[in-house]
């Protein structure tokens, strides 16, 4: 067979009961089923072999094989063995020079850079149609070389710019904290986050987002705005006398509508109104925390984290993504996360607010049912004033038919026998005084009722007027108290 085989090591497997049948299948997605020899283990180590050199070299190029436990790395040379190359080592790819340069000029202009090279440059090869290798070159070169600092981006080879992809993670820079060799999160970052406890949160879905679509009603205006952002961007407008765009806005279909026609801001005359008007943001997030569920709950569900608004926006938001900002402690933070900020106050205040917002709602009720017992109170006015002038015509009525019959009675008195008033040839004049001998004279009725008070000084002057009439006809007492609702005096008289 005489094909040098693959190797993959034992302890890189993510489990440790991969069988050969797994290994063989990967191969066979590579390369295909009818290029792959076998898989083999001895000791701590696979050998994995291919049906020819072209295909171990196609198994090869992809430097690592995807079984159903993941990706595993490929080593060309027994990693197992002393003096293999296969060990820490980093993969540069040379680009951007001409096919037929060198190698060995290649080799030297990076040495020159304190790069030690592990392996020969070698040819990269173009892929056919299938993906797999031809023997034609693109004239891009590889080689493996021993862990370092990145080299630059472009190096000056023998008159040429030269690209130089640095392969592996010491190739990459830390979104978090700047420093070259490792990734975002990993242990040895310096940014990584000390408190985990974050919420983080980014898009018009999520309902801490000033886009979030929810009716807001702030600054006394007559209808709602669509959004917070609606909000917003309406009052910097208006303050900037920008009448037109402030319509437009308060019309606009949703909050990344609202945001477009907001561009035509000046970025420092915003950035300048922003920087004074915080207090506006507050007082209509204060809003949309008492007028909108979803906000207030998200708020209060996690009133012990710190909020970050994942935007680009460095003034509101943390200026990373939300993977990133997630991984990276807020001192490092590039953005000021403005909104995030204010939102993590609103959460530390959060029972004092859920507070105000129940005194509100206690005292709406209030002044609710005090509504309601006014209304039933002016309910009961208008009734009894019915009553009255209905009782008033019917005094009237009686009078008047004395009057007519010529009945004349001299004296009339209480209950208690005190003369309360003298019958003369006048007996209908009750409204005023003009009359001394009349009843007039002595029950001067009071104005109409206008409150309960009037209300008890008006019946407690039937009440008189009632006694008078009993006295004078006693086989109908009861003329005028029917249909009287019955009332209760200061003294406890019905």
């Amino acid at each position: 067979m005489n094909i040098e085989p693959l190797y993959l090591k034992c302890s890189e497997l993510p489990a440790k009961d991969i069988t050969a049948l797994e290994i063989c299948q990967a191969m066979a997605r590579v390369i295909g089923a009818q290029n792959v020899e076998g898989a083999q283990k001895v000791k701590n180590v696979w050998k994995l072999y291919a049906k020819s050199k072209k295909c171990r070299a196609d198994l090869f190029i992809k430097e690592q094989l995807l079984t159903s436990q993941g990706l595993i790395r490929l080593y060309s040379k027994d990693p197992s063995k002393a003096g293999f190359f296969g060990r820490a080592t980093e993969k540069i790819t040379i680009k951007d020079i001409p096919l037929d340069m060198e190698n060995e000029v290649i080799r030297q202009s990076l040495e020159s850079l304190n790069v030690v090279f592990v392996s020969a440059i070698k040819y990269s090869l173009i892929r056919g149609s299938d993906g797999s290798l031809t023997q034609f070159k693109d004239g891009d070169r590889f080689a493996y070389i021993e862990p370092r600092d990145p080299i630059p981006r472009v190096v000056k080879i023998d008159g040429h710019d030269a690209t130089i992809y640095h392969h592996g993670k010491y190739n990459l820079t830390c979104r978090s904290c700047g420093v070259i060799g490792h990734k975002s999160g990993d242990e040895v970052c310096q940014a990584k986050p000390k408190n985990e406890n974050m919420y983080v949160f980014r898009s018009y879905k999520n309902p801490l987002s000033n886009h979030f679509a929810t009716p807001i009603k702030v600054f006394d205006e007559k209808d709602d705005f669509k959004s917070a952002e609606h909000a917003i961007l309406w009052r910097m407008s208006v303050d900037l006398d920008m009448h037109e765009l402030a319509q437009e806005i308060r019309e606009a279909p949703h909050a990344g509508a609202a945001k477009a026609l907001s561009k035509q801001i000046d970025d420092e005359v915003r950035y300048e109104w922003e920087r004074v008007n915080e207090m506006t943001f507050r007082v209509i997030l204060y809003e949309k925390f008492r007028q909108c569920a979803a906000f207030r709950e998200c708020i209060v569900n996690n009133k012990d984290k710190i909020f970050a608004e994942a935007t680009s926006d460095k003034r509101w938001g943390t200026g990373l993504g939300p993977a990133i900002t997630a991984r990276t402690d807020p001192t490092y933070w590039p953005g000021n996360n403005l909104l995030g900020a204010i939102l993590t106050d609103m959460a530390l205040n959060a029972d004092d607010l859920l507070q105000e917002i129940e005194i509100e709602i206690d005292y709406s009720s209030f002044t609710s049912m005090q509504e309601k017992a006014n209304e039933k109170v002016q309910t009961k006015i208008r009734e009894e004033e019915a009553v009255i002038n209905v009782s008033h015509e019917a005094l009237r009525d009686d009078m008047s038919s004395e009057e007519d019959t010529g009945n004349d009675t001299d004296i009339a008195k209480n209950m208690d026998g005190e003369m309360i008033g003298q019958k003369t040839s006048t007996p209908n004049k009750l409204n005023n005084g003009d009359d001394n001998n009349g009843i007039g004279s002595e029950l001067e009725m009071p104005k109409p009722p206008g409150s309960p008070e009037g209300t008890e000084a008006f019946l407690s002057y039937l009440d008189k007027v009632a006694i008078m009439l009993k006295q004078r006809h006693r086989n109908t007492p009861n003329t005028i108290e029917t249909g009287r609702i019955e009332h209760t005096n200061d003294t406890g008289r019905m």
